[in-house]
């Protein structure tokens, strides 16, 4: 498989960061490649940076046409350009802001969303709003912390260990209600297929031992 990784800001070392990411969990024989535009800003913060990435998505779809690409991962979670990669290609395009939601909502049944800086939270409510996560986000927040102070944190002696980290993770326990809406085997159904669901811990390959677990009963 040939994978396509465009990064929408024009950081060559951030570009290079996300393809070792990716190829540390992409399948045996996966092919990744690594692109970021000619122009543009160095982060997207802002709707302004967010336009010029869109252009330079659109810029780097149009260069790889002809290089026979399985699929395409546009690696800003603001999904600029998504639309406008589709329509330049057969094979499928994915934003790793709505793969994120998808994934959050395959393990939990709600999820927040904690990005960099506050001025672009309301890009992200749109993306939840387009989307259709609204019923399962249950909040966003922003830690104004600039996107390439994230990219020097490993130079600042800021590495960050699983084993001395600290994961508060939600948990909830469904049950059926005494006069349910709708008929009682399909909600214990539901029962049974959530609690076979993988938890969040594994799927996400946290160390279970830094786990802080804060449980709600839910009735359905």
């Amino acid at each position: 498989m040939k994978l396509l990784l465009i990064n929408p800001n024009t950081s060559a070392p951030m570009t290079a960061g996300m393809v070792e990411s990716a190829r540390s969990v992409a399948a045996i024989g996966t092919q990744v490649v690594g692109r970021q535009p000619s122009f543009g800003p160095v982060s997207i913060e802002s709707h302004f940076d967010d336009a010029f990435g869109a252009a330079g998505v659109a810029e780097q779809m149009r260069l790889a046409q002809g290089e026979a690409f399985d699929a395409v991962v546009i690696a800003c979670f603001g999904d600029p350009g998504l639309d406008a990669a589709r329509e330049l290609t057969d094979a499928p395009v994915l934003g790793i802001a709505e793969a994120a939601f998808h994934a959050a909502s395959f393990v939990a049944t709600g999820f927040s969303v904690v990005t960099t800086m506050t001025r672009t939270c309301v890009m992200a409510e749109r993306l939840v709003q387009r989307y259709g996560f609204e019923r399962s986000c249950r909040g966003i927040h922003g830690t104004d912390i600039p996107v390439l102070a994230l990219e020097g944190c490993g130079e600042k002696g800021l590495e960050l260990d699983l084993n001395k980290t600290s994961f508060f993770v939600s948990r909830e326990v469904v049950v059926p209600k005494m006069t349910p809406p709708m008929m009682l085997w399909r909600e214990l159904y539901f029962i049974w297929m959530l609690r076979n669901a993988q938890s969040a811990t594994d799927f996400f390959q946290i160390p279970a031992n830094r786990v802080v677990e804060l449980g709600t009963l839910v009735e359905i």
